[in-house]
């Protein structure tokens, strides 16, 4: 998977927030990115791939409302509903290695970032 693909992109957008949080000692922020990440795949799987700067925008609002956990619980949904619908499976390369069909293998895949 090329650095530069959008599953890539959108991936290491999370995971690279998820290592901020984790240093910082946020463990509130990285219980929500938990939440975020386990929701956003599931809508993954439903309608389709987001770009990168809709996860950048649920990121950015995370980090601006005071509390993490509220912010990912009302406004993930509404974010996501706004993300363009290209696929209706999210497919992730072994370049990561990660399953090649997040639709079969949520749990695993949820399991092995989280």
């Amino acid at each position: 998977m090329s650095p530069t693909s959008e599953p890539y992109t959108v991936l290491t957008s999370l995971l690279d927030e998820e290592a901020d949080l984790i240093k910082r000692g946020d463990l509130k922020g990285v219980n929500a990115l938990m939440l975020l990440k386990e929701k956003a795949f599931e809508d993954f799987e439903r309608t389709g791939v987001p770009d990168a700067a809709a996860v950048n925008s649920i990121v950015a609002s995370l980090k601006r409302n005071g509390s993490l956990m509220t912010a990912a619980l009302s406004g993930l949904r509404d974010v996501l509903a706004q993300m363009p619908s290209r696929n209706k499976t999210l497919t992730v390369y072994g370049a990561c290695g990660l399953p090649e069909s997040i639709e079969s293998n949520t749990e695993n895949f949820l399991q092995k970032t989280i």
